[in-house]
Protein backbone atom coordinates (compact mmCIF):
# COMPACT_ATOMS: atom_id res chain seq x y z
CA UNK A 1 0.00 0.00 0.00
CA UNK A 2 2.39 3.05 1.00
CA UNK A 3 6.52 2.31 -0.19
CA UNK A 4 7.17 4.48 3.17
CA UNK A 5 6.48 3.23 6.44
CA UNK A 6 7.11 4.63 10.08
CA UNK A 7 9.67 3.68 12.37
CA UNK A 8 8.68 2.17 15.58
CA UNK A 9 10.43 1.45 18.94
CA UNK A 10 8.67 -0.47 21.32
CA UNK A 11 9.73 -0.43 25.70
CA UNK A 12 9.01 -2.95 28.43
CA UNK A 13 7.06 -6.13 27.61
CA UNK A 14 3.68 -7.09 26.77
CA UNK A 15 2.30 -7.26 30.42
CA UNK A 16 2.11 -3.58 31.15
CA UNK A 17 -0.25 -1.11 29.59
CA UNK A 18 0.41 0.01 26.09
CA UNK A 19 0.95 4.18 25.62
CA UNK A 20 1.51 4.89 22.01
CA UNK A 21 3.09 8.37 21.68
CA UNK A 22 2.21 10.44 18.18
CA UNK A 23 4.99 12.97 17.51
CA UNK A 24 3.75 16.34 16.43
CA UNK A 25 4.96 17.97 13.47
CA UNK A 26 8.63 17.42 14.55
CA UNK A 27 7.70 13.53 13.26
CA UNK A 28 10.01 11.53 15.71
CA UNK A 29 10.67 10.67 19.10
CA UNK A 30 13.44 13.42 19.88
CA UNK A 31 11.57 15.66 22.32
CA UNK A 32 9.58 12.50 24.23
CA UNK A 33 13.22 10.87 26.25
CA UNK A 34 12.39 12.25 29.16
CA UNK A 35 8.83 11.36 29.50
CA UNK A 36 10.12 7.85 28.12
CA UNK A 37 12.40 7.83 31.03
CA UNK A 38 9.79 8.84 33.87
CA UNK A 39 7.01 6.23 32.77
CA UNK A 40 9.84 3.52 31.91
CA UNK A 41 9.04 0.07 33.97
CA UNK A 42 5.51 1.50 34.68
CA UNK A 43 4.19 0.79 30.74
CA UNK A 44 4.86 -0.54 27.29
CA UNK A 45 6.10 1.97 25.67
CA UNK A 46 5.68 2.86 21.63
CA UNK A 47 6.53 5.35 20.08
CA UNK A 48 7.27 6.36 16.30
CA UNK A 49 9.02 8.46 13.50
CA UNK A 50 6.96 9.74 10.92
CA UNK A 51 8.10 8.69 7.03
CA UNK A 52 9.69 12.07 5.25
CA UNK A 53 6.56 12.13 3.16
CA UNK A 54 5.05 15.87 2.10
CA UNK A 55 2.12 13.41 -0.02
CA UNK A 56 0.77 11.47 2.95
CA UNK A 57 -2.99 12.40 3.82
CA UNK A 58 -3.79 11.83 7.95
CA UNK A 59 -5.66 8.26 6.71
CA UNK A 60 -2.60 7.48 5.32
CA UNK A 61 -0.35 8.14 8.17
CA UNK A 62 -3.39 6.52 10.77
CA UNK A 63 -3.27 3.40 8.24
CA UNK A 64 0.70 3.09 8.57
CA UNK A 65 0.72 3.33 12.44
CA UNK A 66 -2.22 1.04 12.81
CA UNK A 67 -0.59 -1.35 10.61
CA UNK A 68 3.09 -1.16 12.63
CA UNK A 69 1.11 -1.53 15.49
CA UNK A 70 -0.59 -5.05 14.79
CA UNK A 71 2.39 -6.07 12.82
CA UNK A 72 4.28 -6.15 16.11
CA UNK A 73 1.19 -7.86 17.75
CA UNK A 74 0.09 -4.57 19.43
CA UNK A 75 -3.71 -4.39 19.28
CA UNK A 76 -4.83 -2.12 22.02
CA UNK A 77 -3.45 0.95 24.18
CA UNK A 78 -3.78 4.35 25.05
CA UNK A 79 -2.20 7.40 22.73
CA UNK A 80 -0.54 9.95 23.50
CA UNK A 81 -0.29 12.66 21.06
CA UNK A 82 1.52 15.90 20.48
CA UNK A 83 0.29 18.64 18.37
CA UNK A 84 0.13 17.20 14.76
CA UNK A 85 0.08 13.94 16.27
CA UNK A 86 -3.41 14.38 17.92
CA UNK A 87 -4.63 15.01 13.88
CA UNK A 88 -3.26 11.37 13.03
CA UNK A 89 -5.14 10.28 16.65
CA UNK A 90 -8.64 11.17 15.41
CA UNK A 91 -8.69 8.73 12.63
CA UNK A 92 -7.16 5.89 14.91
CA UNK A 93 -10.28 6.43 17.06
CA UNK A 94 -12.65 6.56 14.42
CA UNK A 95 -11.46 3.64 13.20
CA UNK A 96 -11.29 1.97 16.26
CA UNK A 97 -15.15 2.50 17.36
CA UNK A 98 -16.16 1.42 13.88
CA UNK A 99 -14.16 -2.30 13.96
CA UNK A 100 -13.50 -4.43 16.99
CA UNK A 101 -10.75 -5.83 15.09
CA UNK A 102 -8.72 -2.75 14.29
CA UNK A 103 -6.41 -1.48 17.00
CA UNK A 104 -8.28 -0.61 19.78
CA UNK A 105 -8.02 2.95 21.08
CA UNK A 106 -7.96 2.86 25.76
CA UNK A 107 -8.16 6.42 25.75
CA UNK A 108 -6.69 9.70 24.01
CA UNK A 109 -4.11 12.28 25.28
CA UNK A 110 -4.18 15.26 23.46
CA UNK A 111 -0.77 16.76 24.55
CA UNK A 112 -0.15 20.32 23.68
CA UNK A 113 -0.18 22.12 20.44
CA UNK A 114 -2.77 23.55 18.33
CA UNK A 115 -4.06 25.72 21.29
CA UNK A 116 -3.63 28.89 22.21
CA UNK A 117 -0.51 30.02 24.47
CA UNK A 118 -1.23 29.93 28.12
CA UNK A 119 1.05 33.22 28.46
CA UNK A 120 0.49 35.23 25.16
CA UNK A 121 2.99 38.36 26.93
CA UNK A 122 5.88 35.50 27.09
CA UNK A 123 5.18 34.14 22.69
CA UNK A 124 5.61 38.14 21.97
CA UNK A 125 8.87 39.14 24.23
CA UNK A 126 10.22 35.87 22.55
CA UNK A 127 9.21 37.23 19.13
CA UNK A 128 10.59 40.43 19.69
CA UNK A 129 13.59 39.43 21.34
CA UNK A 130 14.54 36.81 18.66
CA UNK A 131 13.49 39.17 15.48
CA UNK A 132 15.98 41.65 16.14
CA UNK A 133 18.75 38.68 16.74
CA UNK A 134 20.91 38.27 13.67
CA UNK A 135 20.62 34.73 12.31
CA UNK A 136 24.53 33.40 13.05
CA UNK A 137 23.84 34.91 16.57
CA UNK A 138 20.58 32.89 16.57
CA UNK A 139 22.34 29.63 15.30
CA UNK A 140 25.23 30.06 17.82
CA UNK A 141 21.94 30.03 20.70
CA UNK A 142 20.34 26.81 18.73
CA UNK A 143 23.97 24.82 19.46
CA UNK A 144 24.26 26.22 22.91
CA UNK A 145 20.87 24.46 23.87
CA UNK A 146 21.48 21.16 21.81
CA UNK A 147 24.37 20.87 23.42
CA UNK A 148 21.70 21.86 26.97
CA UNK A 149 19.24 18.96 25.88
CA UNK A 150 21.92 16.64 25.34
CA UNK A 151 22.71 17.57 28.93
CA UNK A 152 19.44 17.49 30.06
CA UNK A 153 18.65 14.01 29.58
Amino acid sequence: MLSERPQIRIYCDASLPTLVYLPGVHGDWTLVSSFRAAVAGRVRFVEFTYPRTLTWSLEEYAAAIEEALLAHGITRGWLVAESYGSQIAWPLCRDAAADPRRFQVDGLILAGGFARHPMIWAVRLARALCGSLSMKWLNRWLVVYARYARFRH
